[in-house]
């Protein structure tokens, strides 16, 4: 696969799924440093938002405009599974997720972006122009889910893939499990 097969599917309408495109490309020999930020691309792709472009920048191809437009969609999906049942500020959606330079800090362009969004099928929201916000109902697309014993990072580190980590959901299922269900399941047989 090539740099350019490599930036054909990144910028694929309605793809938002890379993981299994990364996993094959991370087994190719990188030793060509345009093929090489293509993989690591890839994986920005795959787990990462565009504060983790900004964060490594150095090590990603050069984001054409399709590019970044496509980053910024699954940055907002993440906004969206991560505040899903919220009203968000259009303010705070920049802010956190580090989209002021990709939008040009103009709440305007968030709002076009989501809405051309939710005519698109991608996510379920609201928005509050009066507020000035958005309700994130639910994303209709799903991110790719990082498992660090299928794939070893290449540029992201934990923090960029934390909140889409397969190994923090099991801790944080069986911690739940363990606090909650057990005690709940050993209170009802008592009782």
């Amino acid at each position: 696969m090539s740099v350019e097969e490599i930036v054909t599917a990144l910028a694929k309408p309605g793809e938002y799924s890379y993981r299994g495109t990364l996993e094959a490309a991370s087994t190719w020999p990188s030793a060509e440093a345009e093929l090489s930020k293509a993989i690591n691309t890839l994986e920005l792709f795959a787990y990462g938002n565009y504060g983790s472009f900004l964060r490594h920048q150095g090590q990603f191809l050069d984001l054409s405009g399709q590019l970044t437009k496509k980053l910024v969609q699954l940055t907002l999906i993440s906004a969206c599974n991560e505040n899903e049942g919220r009203l968000v500020p259009f303010e705070t959606v920049l802010k956190e997720y580090s989209l002021e330079q990709a939008l040009e800090g103009r709440e305007e362009n968030l709002e076009s972006l989501i809405m051309e969004m939710i005519d698109e099928n991608v996510i379920v929201a609201k928005i509050d122009e009066r507020q000035r916000s958005v309700k994130f109902v639910e994303s209709l697309v799903l991110r790719d889910a990082f498992n660090d014993r299928k794939y070893p990072l290449r540029v992201l580190d934990q923090e960029d893939v934390r909140k889409r980590s397969v190994s923090e959901a099991k801790a944080f299922l069986q911690h739940w499990l363990d606090t909650k269900v057990i005690p709940a399941q050993a209170e009802l047989q008592d009782a």
